[in-house]
């Protein structure tokens, strides 16, 4: 297990590695400021997986584990994993076979986490690993554990999306300190990005941008973007090394343009957010459809950050 774990630490080591610096003797991947930051500094943001790997392969396994698991109750998949192995084996942290097992049930359960599908297949494994070995007694302590975890997880995210529904629909434009809201190509031709020859050459009122924030119930989910434009490239900035899934909701008009765009689940970064927004808005999708009629819609997209990529899905 200890084997499994060294090897998954290396392969995360070598998706980690962006910026490399010496610190301490050692080589890490991280701006040197980060090598003398105080534990109360640390504790009072929000640490990276980068940050918490690096201060494991410092040698500071300890505060790397306190790390990895204020990461893995934010839903990051890897932490998950790496806490669960940790937790089965006792290994820089106190041995509890039930919470690693949840852990592990967690993390291959995972599906929006950066790194999600390669982590939840490593997860599927070691549950398959330990299944035979672990007691009836912690099994169902640990099905507790995963599903109680699972269930505020996903009460969070209905909230965050009913939230993000009222402000999407809203009459206005308005975007309140809680809620980021940004303007597509249905309300706005000369967005960046836009096809407006193709906005301005469908007068007819089937094909006119309509926005009026009724979606009926029973459409078709939209699907299959026929407008995008290209991803911009994550803004560089050493201080933000984040990494993991963002939850873009769009309302999207009858002619598949969008209408406005709202963050669900965002990066915690506003300018970063936008930049997401900015690029979404500007597509053009597949509309929904009822009774053979296209109608408005709302779309749910997801979208991972990779150390210095974007990907949608």
């Amino acid at each position: 297990m200890i084997q499994a774990i060294r090897k998954f630490m290396e392969r995360a080591a070598t998706a980690a590695c962006a910026v490399s610096t010496l610190c301490a003797g050692a080589l890490t991947v991280s701006p040197k400021a980060w090598c003398d930051e105080s534990a109360v500094d640390r504790a009072a943001r929000s640490v990276t997986y980068a940050e918490a790997l690096q201060a494991y392969q410092l040698g500071r396994p300890a505060e790397a584990f306190v790390d990895f698991e204020s990461l893995a109750q934010r839903g990051d998949g890897r932490a998950q994993y790496l806490l669960g192995m940790a937790r089965l084996e006792g290994k820089h942290v106190s041995k509890d076979v039930a919470q690693g097992y949840a852990w592990l049930q967690i993390a291959a359960a995972n599906y929006t986490g950066a790194y999600a599908r390669e982590t939840a297949a490593d997860a599927r494994k070691a549950l398959a690993a330990f299944g035979s070995a672990i007691s009836g007694a912690d099994l169902i302590r640990a099905d507790r554990i995963s599903g109680a975890f699972m269930a505020e997880r996903a009460r969070d995210i209905q909230e965050r999306v009913r939230i993000a529904r009222v402000a999407l629909l809203a009459a206005d434009d308005a975007s309140g300190d809680r809620q980021l809201v940004v303007r597509g190509c249905a309300l706005d031709a000369w967005k960046r990005g836009c096809d407006r020859s193709a906005l301005k050459s469908s007068p007819a009122a089937d094909e006119a941008p309509r926005c009026t924030g009724v979606i009926p119930a029973g459409a078709s989910r939209p699907s299959t973007a026929t407008v995008r434009p290209g991803i911009p490239a994550p803004p560089r900035n050493e201080d933000f090394n984040w990494e993991g899934a963002l939850v873009v909701l769009l309302h999207l008009d009858g002619t598949g343009y969008v209408c406005r765009g709202t963050i669900v689940l965002g990066s915690g970064d506003r300018t970063w957010d936008k930049s997401l927004l900015d690029a979404s808005t500007a597509w053009r999708l597949k509309p929904a459809m009822l009774n053979d009629q296209p109608v408005e819609s709302v779309f749910v997209l997801t979208v991972i950050k990779r150390a210095e990529e974007w990907a949608w899905q």
